[in-house]
């Protein structure tokens, strides 16, 4: 109450880092717009979310599948990649809210793509299991498949000889004005993000 008869009248807005249901509820009672995301909407700045925004969109990106929760999908979806892609050579597993590339695993498919059915299946299981390269140290595939049933991950064939990797940062104000920030070409230690260069290349 003693907030509300503050900004009464007043051109003001909420600002948090994190926007979560509590910073929700308290702008509803303030009658006051916030500066971040519904968490309601939280599933649209997820790797999957992007894809569905992506294809929704019309917005070229790379083949790969949607929000997968379990081994057992992420085996299926795999082997209707590659069906789809028989050019592949590499695949990127991604956390689905994984940052900085540490949540991206790396898997050859060059042995894979000449099998098919239950054969290819099997093969996908294996390598998933033996031959996931991660891009975070810690990780193996027992942390990994536990953290992608809770949070969910995606699938998408490896851009081959990408030598650039450009960034761009925008702001969407309480207003609904769009503002571009900055741009910044990514330095990458492999798929970890260690850095920029201002501004982007193109």
């Amino acid at each position: 109450a003693r907030v509300k008869r503050a900004i009464v009248g007043k051109d003001a807005h909420l600002s948090t880092f994190t926007v979560t249901g509590a910073e929700r509820s308290l702008a509803l009672r303030l009658g006051t717009p916030v500066d971040g995301n519904d968490p309601a909407k939280e599933f649209w700045g997820t790797k999957a979310g992007n894809r569905e925004v992506f294809a929704a969109a019309g917005i070229r990106h790379a083949p790969g599948t949607p929000e997968v929760r379990s081994t057992d999908t992420l085996v299926r979806e795999i082997d209707k990649l590659l069906a789809s892609q028989p050019k592949s050579k590499t695949l990127v597993v991604m956390l689905n809210d994984g940052v900085s590339g540490e949540g991206n695993a790396r898997l050859d498919v060059t042995k894979l793509v000449g099998k098919k059915g239950p054969a290819r299946r099997a093969a996908i299981r294996r390598a998933l299991s033996t031959r996931l390269k991660y891009e975070a140290k810690t990780d193996n595939w027992a942390s990994y498949s536990r953290e992608s049933g809770k949070k969910g991950a995606i699938v998408e064939q490896w851009a081959e000889n990408v030598t650039t990797s450009p960034s761009v940062q925008g702001h969407i104000g309480p207003d609904g004005k769009v503002v571009i920030r900055s741009t910044h070409e990514q330095i990458l230690d492999g798929q970890v993000y260690k850095g920029a260069r201002y501004p982007a290349k193109s």
